[in-house]
């Protein structure tokens, strides 16, 4: 009896086992299908699929320099594209666009970079047009899933990475979610090239980037009202 149960738990065990190791092997095929749609998509192809039954695509590649991060951002934030890389909130702008463009994923895979992120770090994106933009960290924010404000259009050109919190959580899910806002860079961005001001004479880059950090927090209390100074109670540029 107890050798039938010892061999029935090793089974279930060697089955957990190959189970997540399979995972594993089908999201890193799914990273490499991702990577050469994007090629595909920088060669002129529109929608350019990673596999012929997927119903999103990239958009953008992401990267944070000093992390040595990279991630390709998908079409739409629907769970089942989420499952293959972070998603494009499709009710807003694109980055590079007027407005605050916003991505999701999850806390535990593709943006569990965000705990790692500090003021001021740089995010690149690089667009279906090979135009590469640059972002800088100003904001973190801790909300209830409720506090729409964060997806409001208003204020400077910026980009809001969105995941579940606490990013250590042991449950997924959870009522609160945990925002990083990178405003544009003070640099001049042309294709592949980018003229950063902190490279002329008499000018620094961190002047420009702190004042677009600052005049979006004055914005952001504006938009969430009397709970303002509560909203951006985490942030680490001070105004």
């Amino acid at each position: 009896m107890r050798t039938a149960a010892a061999l029935l738990l090793l089974a279930v065990g060697v089955w957990q086992v190959s189970d997540g190791l399979w995972i594993q092997a089908k999201a890193r095929l799914a990273q490499v299908l991702i990577a050469h749609a994007w090629s595909r998509t920088l060669a002129g192809e529109a929608l350019a699929k990673p596999w012929p039954w997927a119903d999103t695509w990239p958009v953008a590649r992401l990267s944070v320099p000093r992390l040595g991060v990279e991630r390709y951002v998908l079409a739409g934030a629907q769970g089942a594209t989420l499952a293959f890389g972070p998603g494009h909130v499709s009710s807003t702008p694109l980055p590079g666009a007027a407005g605050n463009s916003m991505i999701g994923g999850h806390r535990d895979t593709h943006l569990a970079f965000l705990g790692q992120l500090d003021p001021g770090d740089e995010i690149l994106v690089e667009r279906a047009d090979r135009r590469r933009l640059s972002y800088r960290v100003g904001e973190t924010h801790v909300l209830h899933r409720s506090e729409m404000w964060i997806a409001h259009q208003e204020g400077p050109a910026r980009l809001t990475l969105v995941t579940c919190w606490p990013l250590d959580a042991w449950r997924a899910g959870g009522d609160q979610r945990y925002a990083v806002v990178a405003f544009r860079s003070a640099a001049l961005e042309l294709g592949d090239e980018r003229l950063h001001l902190g490279d002329l004479p008499a000018l620094r880059l961190d002047d420009g980037v702190g004042e677009l950090a600052r005049a979006g927090i004055r914005d952001m209390r504006a938009l969430a009202g009397q709970d303002g100074d509560r909203m951006v109670r985490d942030h680490r540029l001070h105004p």
